[in-house]
């Protein structure tokens, strides 16, 4: 089964809420249904009857005597025919009293029995038109989170082209530079003669003055020494070198480095890297260990979204902290 729309719920909402019948309504239709208004009206006319009735019986008494004034009617004669006069009244007087107790006890019956309908469908009804509205909301909720789920993923998608786009100008112009310059030729080349103590762009010519090194350990990891002798990260060594740090982290992937290929994936020539890429915590690591210390680095480009943990410890946005 398919999930609503909002505008499903919204129409489903709209068309409920013309329909809907007001508190009034409801409680006319209940009482319609348990017949109050004939009730009523039947109430109604044995109280007229009733009055009507009682008016004659009081006025026989005196119709009596006087029609029999100045005859030779004794009193227990006139007594006699106002009794007899008044008996069938008096029993329509019952009869109508009666039959008024019985309407008026139904009425009250169905009074209470309409008043319990009329609550039950106003419930219900708020009922129904709170579910519609819950809907409405949830599905409108729902439809703006997928939306600012997809334009962060454009955001993020625009970002990360972005870096491509800047990755592959850096290389073009590093290519092109060297192409021009009589620069290393390949990657090989560059890495023998970094090892061989030679520097960026001078064609690996060799000085008697001190020079930084990087020493290749057994597992395959580079060691490297500023000219001084001090231990120092890759990072320095490429700017004391002269040489685009990308193309150091190749040579160093290429002779077995892997902590240098996996930093291809996320770190650029300026020193800064992927946010989108460096997710984990040996990745923040591995940064470190390449480019932390060196005090020389441009302005990274890591923006921490909220649902990361949080930056490396030599790590800041937009900068870098020693």
């Amino acid at each position: 089964m398919a999930l609503p729309t909002s505008a499903s719920a919204l129409a489903e909402l709209q068309a409920y809420s013309k329909t809907r019948q007001s508190p009034t309504d409801i409680l006319n239709s209940a009482m319609a249904q348990y017949g109050i208004p004939e009730i009523r009206t039947g109430v109604s006319d044995l109280r007229r009857t009733l009055a009507d009735t009682q008016s004659s019986l009081r006025g026989v008494e005196s119709s009596v005597t006087g029609r029999t004034s100045g005859s030779m009617v004794t009193e227990a004669q006139r007594g006699a025919l106002v009794n007899k006069e008044q008996q069938p009244i008096a029993q329509r007087l019952q009869d109508v009293s009666s039959s008024l107790g019985t309407q008026t006890a139904d009425l009250q019956s169905a009074q209470e029995l309409a008043s319990v309908l009329a609550s039950t469908n106003v419930q219900a009804g708020d009922t129904r038109y709170n579910s519609l509205k819950d809907v409405y909301s949830a599905t409108t909720a729902a439809e703006a989170e997928r939306q600012r789920q997809k334009e962060l993923a454009a955001a993020a998608k625009r970002e990360m082209d972005q870096f491509n786009r800047q990755q592959a100008l850096e290389e073009r112009k590093l290519r092109a530079s060297q192409a021009s310059s009589g620069g290393f030729g390949d990657i090989g080349s560059l890495l023998a003669s970094l090892l061989a103590g030679g520097g960026g762009g001078g064609g690996g010519k060799n000085t008697t003055a001190p020079i930084a090194k990087m020493i290749q350990r057994p597992g395959g990891g580079f060691n490297f020494t500023d000219p001084a002798g001090n231990s120092t990260t890759a990072a320095h060594y490429a700017a004391i070198k002269g040489i685009p740090f990308r193309d150091l982290l190749s040579s160093m992937a290429k002779s077995g480095d892997k902590g240098a290929k996996s930093a291809l994936g996320f770190i650029g020539n300026d020193f800064g890297y992927n946010p989108n890429k460096v997710t984990q915590q040996w990745q923040a690591d591995l940064y470190n260990s390449l480019v932390g210390g060196y005090k020389g680095l441009k302005a990274g480009i890591y923006k921490a979204p909220a649902p990361r943990k949080a930056a490396p410890s030599k790590m800041t946005v937009g900068s870098l902290r020693y």
